[in-house]
């Protein structure tokens, strides 16, 4: 438990310093004592309890691993890409609204688990997607497909935080990856769902049909804690 908090607390004390380091290069940020921070393409709303992610869709058709990566990340099997980021600073904003990550294996243990929306929602680290263009809600069917089932269905998020590696390296600032439908240990955001692997048959996710978009149409990505 001891080493668990002392992990944790290393995490907040480096993603603090880094946050603080963007933002002073940042113009467009926000005075310190105001309630929206602003890095590049992040907002970070404490008034709201909300993050916006300004960015680019990046594929339009095919079996997806990732929600969002970096531009320069595995954007041939992910919905969206992000530009002037890094997914620490995703981290950073999740741990500044109060949200707190859970461990990976105790998240994928839970998979299968009927009570897991309930069981995350109590550790504070479950959340809630938006998709917005112009402003306008886009229903997250409109890009993801279930291919297993098809059906229209709540998608939760969690907050798993990802790790340090030996060099003390955020491993998500490596990947690229913030969110990640296919479970990954790495990434900042894991998709809560037992959905087997895309590449072994018709289950998993895949870009959704007759969406009607393009790669680089912009997006907002809103993410908040389930009420």
């Amino acid at each position: 438990m001891a080493k668990k908090l002392f992990l944790l607390l290393l995490t907040s004390i480096f993603l603090f310093y880094s946050w603080l380091g963007a933002a002073a290069e940042d113009k467009a940020g926000a005075a310190d004592d105001n309630p929206v921070k602003v890095i590049n393409n992040i907002t970070i709303d404490t008034i709201k309890k909300e993050i916006r992610l300004n960015c680019q869709l990046a594929l339009e058709e095919g079996i997806l691993e990732f929600m969002l990566v970096d531009e320069k990340g595995q954007t041939y099997e992910c919905a969206f890409k992000i530009l002037e980021n890094k997914p620490s600073e995703l981290h950073f904003g999740l741990l500044l609204l109060g949200f707190n990550p859970v461990a990976f294996n105790d998240y994928k243990a839970l998979l299968n688990n009927k009570d897991a929306v309930k069981i995350l929602k109590e550790k504070q680290c479950l959340l809630e997607l938006e998709i917005r263009k112009n402003d306008k809600i886009i229903p997250m069917d409109t890009i993801l497909k279930n291919r297993e089932s098809g059906k229209k269905e709540p998608l939760y998020w969690v907050f798993t935080g990802g790790f340090f590696t030996e060099k003390n390296v955020y491993a998500a600032d490596l990947t690229m990856i913030y969110l990640s439908i296919w479970p990954e240990m790495s990434a900042t955001i894991n998709l809560l769902s037992d959905s087997g692997n895309p590449y072994r048959g018709e289950q998993g996710y895949e870009i959704a049909a007759k969406h009607n978009f393009k790669v680089d149409d912009e997006f907002t990505l809103i993410i908040r804690g389930v009420k």
